[in-house]
């Protein structure tokens, strides 16, 4: 692979990641463009298709190159970047690899841009036993960011950390968004689907007959779903 073209350069913050299992692992890959002149950079779909990542687990394998797929409706990424401006990329490491084991990970990130590579430095990851109190403090926190009013996107960004949580102790912050925030209803019974268990089921199976039939449609499509992607 060639390097990246241009002055571009990609770092990640924070630096270093600790957080018990099954809670959400966040950081921003900060891309910036230390050049005198502006550019255009194209992150692909969602502005995330373009990014790849590198795991080394506990254990010392390794899973290279990971991607993430685009949904069905994904956005334009190609992003202006004025000389010396900066672009951040939420990125939520669940939605690349699941970090089941607990332990150490390194963990890298990279922008495939064409044929160029642009890669970032590595992160360590430390992933602690679970605790289900903490898990509730976590999705509660979620769920009162998710409730802010708009769309903004640090709203969006709490949303989709609860629903990847995949944790039971997430229900109910999940059924509270699913109640009070529609425009994120798709987030909610990802969710769901996400957690897997009886009690999250048995409420998908409860909602897929529901009178709403947008909401029939989606809680049907998370039932069938249940396996958790990435």
């Amino acid at each position: 692979m060639a390097p990246a073209p241009g002055p571009l350069t990609l770092h990640c913050e924070p630096a270093a990641l600790r957080a018990v299992r099954q809670a959400p692992l966040q950081l921003h890959a900060v891309l910036r463009n230390a050049g005198d002149r502006p550019c255009t950079v194209d992150l692909g779909a969602d502005g995330l298709q373009a990014l790849r990542l590198h795991v080394q687990r506990p254990d010392g394998s390794t899973a290279e190159g990971l991607r993430i797929a685009c949904s069905g409706f994904a956005a334009d990424g190609e992003v202006d970047l004025a000389p010396q401006a900066t672009h951040r990329i939420a990125v939520l490491l669940q939605r690349w690899h699941p970090f089941k084991r607990v332990g150490a990970y390194r963990v890298r990130l990279s922008l495939q841009l064409g044929d160029a590579v642009l890669p970032a430095a590595p992160v360590v990851v430390s992933v602690m036993r679970r605790n289900a109190a903490e898990l509730s403090r976590c999705a509660q926190a979620l769920l009162e960011r998710a409730l802010q009013p708009g769309m903004a996107p640090a709203t969006v960004e709490a949303a989709q950390a609860l629903a990847w949580m995949g944790a039971p102790e997430a229900v109910p912050a999940l059924l509270q968004l699913l109640e009070r925030a529609p425009r994120l209803r798709g987030l909610a019974l990802q969710g769901l689907a996400h957690v897997g268990d009886a009690a999250a089921r048995e409420r998908l199976a409860q909602l897929a007959a529901s009178a709403d039939p947008e909401l029939a449609l989606q809680a049907a499509r998370a039932l069938r779903s249940q396996a958790r992607p990435g």
